[in-house]
């Protein structure tokens, strides 16, 4: 991914991004959610940085 030469040295150089997924249900009204997030950018100065997120849901239905 290439930014525009506006952007300067702070326009994209690279940039990466990883996502998983899992949901169970366990019963049949309930389900539980675990979500995994990476990413990474690069910037034209040599800049770079990472981030990563963790999220867990619950899901219960109430009317069928």
């Amino acid at each position: 991914m290439k930014s525009p030469a506006e952007f300067g040295g702070f326009g994209y150089d690279r940039a990466d991004y990883v996502q998983a997924n899992l949901i169970w249900a366990p019963v049949a009204d309930i389900s539980l959610g675990l979500e995994y997030l990476y990413g990474f950018r690069a910037v034209r100065n040599g800049n770079t940085g990472d981030d990563q997120r963790l999220q867990f849901s619950i899901r219960y239905l109430l009317f069928r």
